[in-house]
């Protein structure tokens, strides 16, 4: 499971594994009601342009070194 995680477990971790039953009846939303939900806080992209929106998001990932890759 440390691989999965990503890293090895200090004494202080454990992992717990939860197994949920989930309602498998589509739900069918209106796309007025789609975007009514989402909150204002989720639409950060909103009005950036694609070259925009490439640029932060390289700024982002080289800020967070999400470049490593794993075996």
């Amino acid at each position: 499971m440390e691989r999965v995680v990503g890293h090895q477990l200090r004494e202080t971790q454990q992992i717990i594994v939860n197994v949920v039953n989930i309602d498998l009846t589509p739900a069918s939303p209106t796309i007025g009601d789609a975007v009514s939900d989402v909150p204002a806080s989720w639409k950060i992209y909103e009005g950036l342009s694609d070259a925009e929106i490439d640029s932060l998001d390289a700024a982002i990932r080289q800020r967070a070194n999400l470049t490593r890759q794993f075996e």
